[in-house]
């Protein structure tokens, strides 16, 4: 079997695979919805968009939240840039939170475990000593 070329993998490719793996793994996460360009002459999804924005979404806020271990990833493929607004967000979340820039599965996962062990040998987090336990039987 051919090896994936990273040149071709897509950010929602990543993304899938990472999210994949906290389920496997326990790790909380969840992707945020973002405020998305559209055209204006499609009225439901004008309204919709408007709604959506209405609640708090947000152009620039970053694709994955890991709150238990209190960072961010943005996700992006080898020829990826961030936009201002997402610049403007990472900026604003730097203060409570680590935003980290992924441009591939294997680095986001790396991430993450070097984050749990941190966590876990501080002890800030009894679960987060428990999903550590859990990496450490699964893999």
């Amino acid at each position: 079997m051919a090896k994936p070329n990273p040149q071709k993998i897509k950010e929602e490719q990543i993304q899938k695979d990472i999210v994949e793996w906290c389920k496997r793994h326990n790790v909380l996460v969840y992707h945020i919805e973002n405020e998305r360009e559209f055209d204006p002459s499609d009225d439901k999804k004008w309204q919709k968009i408007k709604h959506r924005k209405e609640q708090g979404v947000l152009a620039g806020v970053s694709d994955l939240h890991f709150p238990e271990l209190l960072m961010y990833f943005e996700l992006k493929t080898l020829t990826g840039k961030l936009s201002e607004k997402q610049k403007d967000f990472i900026e604003k979340v730097k203060i409570n939170h680590d935003v980290f820039l992924v441009r591939d599965t294997f680095n986001g996962v790396t991430i993450i475990k070097k984050r749990i062990e941190l966590f876990a040998k501080n002890e800030m987090n009894k679960q987060i000593r428990l999903m550590l336990d859990n990496i450490n039987t699964i893999c």
